[in-house]
């Protein structure tokens, strides 16, 4: 059996990006997550403060996947996406490789699309919330966040139904007698 190598991109992009735009979106309000993120130029990031940084945005983006559960998964699926009834017992070693493969290239875009609009919103919301922040004039920042916001929808929405569409192909009995 093959093992899955110790870094997987599709991971990382599915939960430390999105957990690190969490992280900087706290900097604005905690002043020890800001220490962790600015590097004075002459010196290099200490150890402590990339170690502490990283676990965070794992952490952060683990809880992103979950708000992104609750409400984009319940939003594409009120809303057309149809929750697909699969039978995992057709999952054998033949169709694993394949149905890893549909994982990868659809189901992992799909949380790094879903869970990036969550933590952008967040992100955004933190940063508005700093004193000052809602009377700050509205352009640029706030245009480029609602069109950043729509297509992170957008995309999210395409890479699930390919994931539903393709991976049901493997995990959908065969009607062929």
């Amino acid at each position: 059996m093959q093992q899955s190598p110790p870094f997987n991109f599709g991971l990382v992009v599915a939960y430390l990006v999105p957990g690190f735009v969490i992280l900087w979106g706290l900097s604005f309000h905690f002043a020890t997550l800001a220490a962790w993120l600015d590097v004075p130029s002459q010196n290099a990031p200490a150890i402590g403060d990339l170690f502490y940084a990283t676990l965070a945005s794992v952490g952060f983006g683990m809880i992103a996947n979950v708000f992104r559960w609750a409400i984009i998964d319940t939003i594409h699926h009120h809303t057309g996406v149809k929750l697909p009834r699969w039978d995992f017992s057709l999952l054998d070693q033949e169709r694993l490789g394949g149905y890893e493969l549909l994982v990868e290239l659809h189901y992992r875009y799909y949380q790094f699309f879903a869970n990036m609009l969550i933590a952008l919103t967040f992100a955004y919301v933190a940063y508005r919330s700093t004193p000052g922040g809602w009377a700050d004039q509205w352009g640029a920042v706030d245009v480029n966040f609602i069109v950043v916001c729509v297509v992170l929808f957008l995309g999210s929405r395409d890479a699930l139904r390919k994931y539903y569409q393709r991976a049901g192909e493997l995990l959908t009995p065969s009607e062929r007698g």
